[in-house]
Order: C-alpha cells, then sequence, then structure tokens
C-alpha cells in the first residue's frame, strides 16, 4: 500500500515541528497534532494542538484536507512573527549603529570645541597665527565640522594673510 502521508507533512516541516500523537478510543482513532514553530517567540506556545477523530478510513481520506487549513494560518502566523521579529532586529542594528556614529561625532566634535574656544580667544585678542593654529587643529580633528570652517574662514578674513585679489577685478 503507498501513501503520500509523509510527502504531505513534509511541505508543512519547513516552517514547523510536528509532534503526532495517536491511539484507539472506542472505534474511532484520536490523532493529536501539535505544531511547534520553528521561532522564539512566546506567542506560539499559545499554540493549542489539533485534534483529529474519525475511522481509518476517515483519516486517510480526509487527514491532510482538514488539517492544511490550521497548517497554513500557523505557518503565515509563524512567518509574520519571524519577518517581523528580523525587522526589529536590524533596526536595533541600525539604532546601535546611529548612536555609534552620534557619539563618536560628539568625541570629535567635542575635541574641535576645545581647539574652537581657544581660536576664539586668540582672535578676540587678534592673534591671527594661534587663531590659524587652533582652527588647523580643529579641522584635523572634525573635517566637516561647519563651525571649524567656519571659524577658519573668519579667522582666515580678519587676518589678512590669505586674501587674494579678485581674479575678475573690472579694469581701472
Amino acid at each position: 500500500m503507498t501513501t503520500n502521508f509523509f510527502t504531505q507533512l513534509e511541505q508543512h516541516l519547513t516552517s514547523s515541528d510536528v509532534v503526532l500523537q495517536a491511539h484507539k478510543a472506542d472505534d474511532k482513532i484520536v490523532v493529536i497534532f501539535r505544531i511547534i514553530p520553528k521561532i522564539s517567540d512566546p506567542s506560539t506556545k499559545a499554540i493549542p494542538p489539533l485534534k483529529f477523530e474519525g475511522t481509518a478510513e476517515c483519516l486517510d481520506n480526509d487527514f491532510f484536507e482538514n488539517a492544511s487549513q490550521p497548517f497554513e494560518l500557523i505557518h503565515n502566523y509563524t512567518n509574520e512573527l519571524s519577518e517581523w521579529a528580523k525587522g526589529v532586529e536590524k533596526a536595533k542594528k541600525q539604532s546601535e549603529m546611529a548612536k555609534a556614529k552620534q557619539n563618536e561625532l560628539n568625541k570629535l566634535t567635542s575635541g574641535a570645541d576645545k581647539k574652537l574656544t581657544k581660536a576664539n580667544q586668540a582672535l578676540t585678542i587678534k592673534d591671527y597665527t594661534n587663531a590659524l593654529k587652533y582652527c588647523s587643529q580643529a579641522l584635523k580633528i572634525a573635517p566637516d565640522y561647519k563651525k571649524a570652517i567656519d571659524l577658519n574662514e573668519k579667522a582666515k578674513q580678519e587676518s589678512g594673510l590669505f586674501s587674494q585679489p579678485e581674479i575678475f577685478e573690472s579694469p581701472k
């Protein structure tokens, strides 16, 4: 006798494990099917087992037809939970990376801010050489830091050391 019991069962084993328990009660067979999803979510423990009762012939004919809808529901549910869990994990990693990047940026700008404070003090007393030196140091620490770029430009303009004539000056 050839059946396709395990072939049909195999389709459901991709996302779940199945525990099958069968016993005879009077003139019927009672089959209890426990589906155990392969994800670690506590809510899946609330999934009750499937219970089928019938004669051997009835179970032979209708078992997978009757079991397929609950299997499909559980399969879809576990897939959604799995995708959701992956999304949460991805968001968590991205958040951690963003926090790490922000912390690194804060460290860089903090170091640059110390140099810029000294540069501002030097500009206040018109010590342009030191102001430019501290701005340069701040830019080495944080090259894209707008505050450092702006103060460096201000120091250059006030010092007059780096002033360049207009390329397109009108003739006099």
